[in-house]
């Protein structure tokens, strides 16, 4: 049957007012596509050297800390730099994790008091809500140096001690116990946790280790296909691990694993061709890529860092 020229225009226009409205469902609110992540972000402060590098999906913006002021800020994808949190108990802020189940953010460090600290923040407005001294209670000497911090779903919290080749849980409440303490854990750096049960200790000089969660016998290393010497850790969205090396093969590794984690194979490497005068610190996850930090340690004269997206070959 044919249709009328009226009835085919309505149609037509129906159709086309059904198109535009799909195709609006997928922009932003400006009327256009969402622009593509930043390849690399530069920010400005005199000597922050920013170790921490977290992502807040809720602010939009990148997150770290300072191991020379004990501060936290975060980073817009145009290098504005703003103040989140300024702690008086914490003299430096190494590792950086975000509860995103309740908007916390933790940080780890050293204490005003000299030792190894762990800070507990709102994430929506910076407010302390408390730092622990992890050692405190233990049948540990003093803790000196805290330097990542990964958090379970129940709240509790997993502490790196690079001094003390340690490891320290910190429950919900924050009540701090000694985990594990070992020569195999000497310099122990990143710390990840696999499906709520394994943790993923990187060494500077390596090996990766695991451990079960409340099981200190279970430490072991994770047999891998090269010396995996790590500084800081993240598990990517497809559950890979990317690993930001100290002296490797190339600065950050793309390791997977089929088995808990008992072993892992190298399945991608990365190397920056823009920033060449010093090497990433950590690593974290925003949507479905990887970003390093370059902290430029060490350097109390510098003012510039880096945030840079990471494509593995």
């Amino acid at each position: 049957m044919k249709m009328r020229g009226s009835v085919r225009q309505r149609l037509l226009g129906c159709c086309l007012l059904a198109f535009g409205v799909l195709a609006a469902c997928g922009d932003d609110d400006d009327g256009g596509p969402p622009p593509p992540p930043p390849d690399l972000i530069t920010f400005h402060s005199l000597n922050l050297q920013p170790e921490g590098l977290e992502y807040d999906e809720s602010l939009g913006r990148f997150v770290v800390g300072s191991s020379t002021q004990g501060t936290i800020h975060t980073v817009d994808d145009d290098g504005n730099l703003a103040l989140l949190v300024a702690d008086p108990g914490l003299a430096s802020t190494l590792g950086l994790h975000i509860d995103r189940d309740r908007d916390v953010l933790f940080a780890a460090g050293s204490t005003t008091q000299g030792g190894a600290g762990l800070g507990v923040y709102d994430l929506a407005n910076g407010e302390v809500i408390r730092v622990v001294d992890i050692a405190a209670g233990t049948s540990a000497g003093p803790a000196q140096l805290a330097n990542d911090v990964v958090v379970a779903d129940s709240g509790a919290a997993w502490v790196t001690e690079t001094l003390g080749s340690g490891v320290y849980a910190v429950d919900a409440a924050g009540t701090s116990s000694e985990f594990t303490t070992s020569p195999q854990l000497s310099l122990a750096n990143g710390i990840e946790l696999y499906n709520d049960e394994v943790l993923l200790i990187a060494r500077i000089g390596g090996p990766l280790m695991r451990m079960r969660v409340g099981d200190p016998q279970s430490l072991e290393p994770v047999d891998t296909d090269q010396v995996v010497s790590g500084d800081g850790i993240v598990f990517t969205p497809q559950g890979d691990l990317a690993v930001v090396t100290i002296g490797g093969p190339a600065s950050v590794l793309l390791l997977r694993s089929d088995d808990d984690w008992q072993t892992a194979t190298t399945i991608g490497t990365w190397d920056s061709a823009t920033i060449t005068d010093t090497e990433p610190t950590t690593a974290a996850v925003r949507g479905d890529d990887v970003y390093v930090i370059f902290a430029r340690l060490f350097d109390e004269a510098n003012s510039r860092y880096d945030i840079e997206r990471v494509v593995f070959e």
